[in-house]
């Protein structure tokens, strides 16, 4: 049986170290260190412990192979009550760093999330929405994601002429391969995001690229079996120029450092390695 889906996206980060010199690595090690909260959550951009965030850095201490942050990690999850986490964001975070802790008793969370997850119908588009169960399901009952839902082959379909974000191609590409559909359109619909010079945009008409649309395309495109050899060369060099003091810029023109952009950096990279 396959690994969950949130494990190979671990994996793939973990590729990234293969990559690095040791330089880099001491200095990525370091900013992780520097980001996690004296309570052992994460820290966010105002510098508050943030579930969120802390997801990311789990990923990346476990793609670091970092033991000790991720047991202040857990230390820090066990201390705080489920109640205070409203939103989609937070439950699908705490839910994850759960899952991914190894810790018990997340029944309860599964159901608000689903909760959430249907009254927030306007607010998030139908293919993040499909990549976030996609996700879930799969993580606690992975056999269920072969199923052909009600509705998939359409709105896969849609996706096809439709998506004009990256990020939900991406999502709907891997949600494709996930459940044994056909990838090859969704495959080109997210190629026609690159930039040879730029990485991966955004959104159709935009010009520069940025990190979390690379990331999110590299992952999902090597997820679905695409040949990234002739894309490799202008994606390395588009996180070398993203790269500073140990962390990933987001590639948008933000000169401001965080935990989150940092693991889509690894991701990325792990998803070029041996692609050359």
């Amino acid at each position: 049986m396959q690994a969950p889906l949130y494990q190979h996206i671990i994996s793939t980060a973990r590729q990234s170290v293969r990559i690095f010199d040791e330089t880099t690595l001491d200095e990525i090690w370091n900013f992780l260190k520097c980001n996690q909260h004296e309570s052992g959550g994460f820290k966010d951009r105002a510098g508050k412990p943030d579930l969120y965030y802390s997801l990311f850095g789990l990923w990346l201490a476990m793609a670091l192979d970092e033991p000790e942050s991720q047991n202040r990690l857990l230390a820090w999850i066990e201390s705080r009550r489920p109640e205070k986490f409203q939103s989609v964001i937070e439950v699908a975070s705490l839910i994850l760093i759960r899952k991914t802790l190894k810790m018990r008793g997340s029944f309860y969370l599964k159901i608000k999330l689903l909760f959430r997850i249907s009254g927030a119908r306007n607010n998030i588009s139908p293919y993040y929405r499909l990549f976030i169960a996609l996700l879930l399901i799969d993580t606690f009952l992975p056999n269920l994601t072969t199923l052909r839902w009600p509705g998939l082959r359409r709105l896969l379909k849609r996706a096809e002429i439709m998506t004009s974000s990256c990020t939900e191609a991406a999502a709907a590409l891997v949600v494709a391969s996930k459940t044994g559909s056909n990838t090859g359109a969704l495959q080109d619909q997210l190629v026609s995001f690159f930039n040879e010079e730029q990485g991966f945009r955004a959104f159709d008409g935009k010009k520069d690229g940025d990190m979390l649309s690379t990331a999110a395309a590299l992952f999902a495109l090597d997820y679905s079996g695409y040949d990234l050899r002739a894309m490799t060369p202008a994606c390395l060099d588009f996180l070398s120029c993203n790269y500073s003091e140990g962390a990933f810029l987001s590639g948008d023109g933000d000169p401001e450092l965080d935990i989150e952009y940092t693991f889509y950096g690894l991701l990325a990279a792990g998803s070029l390695y041996k692609k050359d």
